[in-house]
């Protein structure tokens, strides 16, 4: 259907006669067209294959059009497809035509509200999703995109309490589970909510979610309830051993907070001066819960002389002791583990034996705890990852030698994401570009340069319907836990590689995209490593870059200073010493500790102790795309507060593409940039 077409119902047409023939004739293609529909939405669909189902589903529905043309079904099918196109105008035009014919049709009103949540219209989508629901308050999805038009608005408690309502109805939508976490990244509790609490309990068990984004609002309630703010801090031992929510997050999540780490760091160090005899089940069960968490941060947490000479002595008892004994020494053995890795306590014998007997006398929530840590730290695999060259340049191997030891960032699960084409999320994140038809196919190659532990690239490879995704990084150990999670996410269209950007030259794949976000302001020469991927890239390849800002920094820069004068090298006690003295000062240091890097060992060492560091303004990055001779399209994932900003002060700049303006921004606002500058070149 064209847009002259739908156009011409916005004036009601006179109602066809049909007859039982035609009518069942238009129930069976209706029933087809939305099957063909529905299939769209699977993941596991190629772009070609989406596109085919499309057209049958459009065929269908303008059959049922020709035969029938005041069917709002067949206009709903139509404009549903259209907006999924991409189609924006000709979608709005077919919704509005299906709400002339009748303004009480829930599921137009539906239509309607999707087509303008996509132009982001907003309030007229909530609009329309409140008209739907008051037509029929059974239609979940309107609910649902109710819910989610008030997060896009950023009225994120609104959109919270509506999802909150949605996860009790369909808690395994992964939708729902999706936004719901989203929206709780972003909140704190104010007071000790039992009710909350025992939901977020709830969330802690579900399956397959990013437990880490409940760190904050979790926080919030655990200070609230135990008034660790106060000097009158409320803290009882064995109400802490049956405090779901807190032995729950110590085991799922690593916790962000000042206060909540100082009151693990007391209870550790409380359990490291207890009788080795004395620890009944709940201080067994709450020992275990601060080993998880102690794991999850690497164990990041600082401790005193006197804890080190203690755990000294325990850690050659447990060296000595054969099968038996150690057996005797399970607290013990829960001790050292508190402040060191499995590994890093028993031999890899000991480990053996212990797993290979199950002994009935060995605790089942110790017994538990080390075949967990086993898995964790030796389940990571190299199978199938290349090695392109050597990696000789001195920069790439000191770089290299920093994420041997801390491979970064530490993550467990993936978002969910509905999937789709690159092609339509450049133009979401870019409004006024429009994409090249090759983004829109099934045969993209895409190079993410830099994949750390492929949190990223997996997502890339997971969610982007037609790609190949070829990913490297100069770390084995960071390739290793990446080529594991893909793996696990059963993924076939992604390929790692162990290399330097520097060694690239010569490589024999050329990229319709590459991707670099936090990787080039880590070499010697960001532009010699932008160039080489620039040389990568196919004709109208794109480049996205990451990168830090000067400005946003400030403060890092600051601590970065005062570490360079008070530690000639960096290892994991200094990071330890380093953060104690931070946290003593914490109001000085705001940024800093608010910062999630800052509570694990690889993101405290890629915040504050990375070996190379260069940072960057508007002006220099100008500098930068010019030595290159790409186009710059503009800034992603910037705060839809900080884009206002920029439109009413240079409304002349409708694409937001000019860097003086930005460096007069940011000039203004330093803190727009804090999550680094993220933008897209386009290869002449």
């Amino acid at each position: 259907m064209n847009t002259q077409h739908a156009a011409a119902l916005t004036s009601t047409e006179t109602p066809v006669t049909l007859g039982k023939k035609e009518q069942l004739q238009i129930a069976q293609l209706l029933s087809d067209a939305i099957n063909l529909y529905q299939e769209t939405r699977s993941e596991k669909l190629s772009v070609s294959e989406v596109a085919d189902l499309q057209e049958r589903s459009i065929d269908l529905a303008e059959e049922v059009f020709a035969l029938d043309p005041t069917n709002i079904e067949a206009l709903n099918v139509l404009a549903r497809v259209r907006l999924d196109q991409n189609h924006l105008v000709l979608a709005e035009t077919i919704a509005q035509a299906a709400l002339a014919i009748d303004k009480n049709s829930a599921t137009s009103w539906y239509s309607y509200g999707q087509v303008q949540l996509a132009m982001g219209n907003l309030n007229n989508a909530e609009q329309a999703f409140v008209k739907c629901i008051s037509l029929d308050a059974t239609f979940f999805r309107a609910h649902t995109s109710y819910a989610f038009t008030k997060l896009n608005k950023g009225e994120i408690a609104a959109a919270f309490q509506h999802y909150t309502k949605l996860a009790k109805i369909k808690p395994e939508d992964d939708h729902i589970r999706s936004k719901l976490f989203e929206c709780m990244k972003q909140l704190k509790a104010d007071y000790d909510n039992e009710h909350l609490g025992k939901a977020l309990v709830d969330y802690l068990n579900w399956k397959d979610v990013n437990y880490q984004d409940l760190s904050n609002i979790i926080e919030s309630l655990l200070v609230h309830r135990y008034k660790l703010d106060s000097s009158e801090a409320q803290v009882d031992l064995s109400k802490l051993c049956q405090d779901k929510l807190y032995n729950e997050g110590l085991r799922k999540l690593f916790f962000c907070n000042p206060k909540i780490e100082e009151l693990n760091r007391d209870l550790r160090g409380y359990f490291l001066t207890l009788d080795n005899q004395l620890a009944g089940p709940d201080e067994i069960h709450l020992m275990s819960s601060l080993v998880y968490q102690l794991y999850n941060n690497e164990y990041v947490l600082s401790y005193t002389e006197s804890e080190a000479a203690q755990l000294e002595i325990i850690c050659q008892q447990l060296s000595k002791a054969d099968l038996d004994s150690l057996q005797q020494q399970q607290t013990n053995l829960l001790k050292a583990l508190l402040y060191r890795p499995l590994k890093s306590t028993l031999s890899r014998m000991q480990i053996i034996e212990l797993l290979s007997r199950r002994d009935k006398c060995w605790q089942p929530e110790i017994f538990q705890l080390i075949t967990w840590l086993d898995k964790q730290e030796d389940g990571e695999s190299t199978a199938g990852i290349l090695v392109h060259e050597d990696i000789t340049n001195q920069t790439s191997k000191a770089v290299k030698a920093q994420y041997e030891i801390n491979p970064y960032p530490r993550w467990l699960s993936l978002d969910f994401l509905t999937p789709t084409t690159y092609g339509v999320a450049l133009e979401k994140a870019l409004p006024l570009h429009k994409a090249d038809k090759h983004f829109f196919s099934d045969s993209l190659d895409i190079l993410i340069a830099g994949c750390g532990t492929g949190r990223h690239a997996i997502q890339v490879a997971r969610y982007f319907r037609g790609v190949n995704v070829t990913a490297i990084d100069v770390s084995m150990h960071s390739l290793s836990y990446a080529n594991t999670m893909a793996k696990k996410y059963k993924l076939d269209n992604i390929e790692f590689i162990q290399a330097d950007i520097l060694n690239l030259g010569n490589f024999d794949k050329r990229f319709d995209i590459i991707e670099c976000s936090g990787v080039l302001h880590h070499m010697a020469d960001p532009l010699e490593g932008a160039q080489i991927l620039k040389n990568l890239l196919k004709t109208h390849g794109l480049l996205k870059v990451g990168l830090y800002s000067e400005r946003a920094r400030s403060e890092v820069v600051g601590c970065r200073n005062l570490i360079s004068e008070l530690y000639p090298e960096t290892n994991s006690r200094v990071i330890r010493d380093f953060r104690r003295e931070v946290l003593k000062n914490a109001n000085g240091f705001p940024q800093i500790v608010q910062s999630a890097d800052f509570y694990s060992m690889s993101g405290c060492r890629d915040l504050l102790f990375h070996v190379q560091e260069h940072r960057f303004t508007p002006t220099s990055l100008k500098q930068l795309i010019d030595n290159l001779g790409m186009e710059f399209l503009g800034f992603v994932q910037v705060q839809s507060d900080y884009l206002k900003a920029y439109d009413e002060r240079f409304p002349l700049d409708q694409a937001r593409t000019d860097l003086a303006n930005w460096e007069q921004l940011e000039d203004d606002i330093p803190q727009i940039f804090s999550a680094m500058y993220q933008f897209y070149l386009k290869n002449q």
